[in-house]
């Protein structure tokens, strides 16, 4: 769907943006995050020169960015020592 609309509409209507969008979170859902960050960041500054900073949509591409930038930053934090196991009595 989002390549029909890319080639009917072009890269920068509205329509394929929240499409781009929704992909980008099924990409986040399916564990590609990577993928994922790099659509959401694709998007976010189609939106921006498109439908300005504080749109509706602009705004939401930015909240899926940062939410998936706060998984990232959380999954790449490792603990330096295991939990401890507690004694048993």
């Amino acid at each position: 769907m989002l390549s029909v609309q890319r080639r009917d509409l072009g890269d920068t209507h509205p329509d394929t943006l929240s499409t781009a969008n929704d992909l980008a979170c099924v990409l986040q859902d399916r564990g590609d995050l990577e993928e994922a960050q790099a659509m959401f960041e694709k998007v976010l500054a189609a939106r921006r020169r498109v439908l300005g900073p504080t749109h509706p949509g602009t705004m939401a591409t930015a909240e899926c960015l940062a939410g998936l930038e706060a998984v990232e930053s959380r999954r790449s934090v490792t603990p330096a020592t295991p939990p401890a196991t507690p004694a048993h009595s």
